[in-house]
């Protein structure tokens, strides 16, 4: 598994390398055909095709129509409860009230891993 995970990010690098640019219309070609998620399609507005989608992605009679209309319904639901918490969002707030103690919580697991020696032995010929 290990000798496939080099190739990987050179193909990558291969593939947006600016002098090949010959493949950007299959590229263009392929993403186009691409299908949106349904997520994606209730953000956008476009709740018609998110029962399209739903039915495409779920396995053969897995979903009812009550149960399509009820998930459109969460989703919908869901977007706009989003669209509320992110008005009011910043990241000013994860150093105020109780999120300021889990911001520390966090950042102390984070640099425990940090100041633990590992690093040190790891990288011991560099030092």
């Amino acid at each position: 598994m290990l000798q496939w995970v080099w190739p990987v990010p050179l193909f990558l690098v291969g593939w947006f390398a600016p002098e090949s640019r010959s493949h950007l219309p299959l590229t263009l070609e392929i993403g186009s055909k691409l299908r949106l998620g349904p997520y994606y399609l209730v953000r956008a507005g476009r709740t018609d095709e998110v029962e399209k989608t739903l039915h495409r992605l779920a396995s053969p009679g897995h979903y009812s129509d009550l149960m399509i209309k009820q998930q459109i319904a969460l989703m919908t639901h869901t977007n706009e409860q989003e669209k509320i918490e992110a008005k009011n969002g910043s990241y000013a707030e994860c150093f105020k009230g109780s999120n300021r103690r889990r911001t520390e919580i966090v950042g102390m697991a984070w640099t425990t891993q940090l100041f633990n020696g590992s690093h040190m032995s790891s990288y011991a010929i560099l030092l």
